[in-house]
């Protein structure tokens, strides 16, 4: 039992490793690079934007607390996600021509 508990856990962890290595790519090749609701504080997720940035993506920040990147967004909400998120995509979707 505990082989197959071990197998499982390993399947896991390199499916973990694959996605964070796939986002990281994402990340550096994005042109824009939008947080919604993180502190940015807990890694590895927290290194995203900043990969995103050195490859000379826009940074949109939308969360209520402060977080290490501030200084570095191009655009910073502290409003409520609910109160921010829903304009924007209707925005968005305008600007793309397409309708809800």
């Amino acid at each position: 039992m505990k082989h197959a508990l071990d197998k499982k856990t390993d399947q896991k962890i390199k499916g973990l490793a694959q996605y964070l290595s796939v986002s990281f790519e994402h990340s550096q090749k994005s042109d824009l690079f939008v947080v919604v609701g993180s502190s940015l504080v807990v890694t590895p997720a927290a290194d995203m934007p900043k990969e995103a940035l050195m490859a000379d993506a826009r940074l949109v920040i939308l969360n209520q607390g402060e977080t290490p990147f501030d200084s570095q967004a191009h655009l910073r909400f502290f409003e409520p996600i609910g109160e921010v998120l829903p304009k924007a995509v209707r925005k968005l979707k305008r600007l793309m021509g397409l309708f809800e």
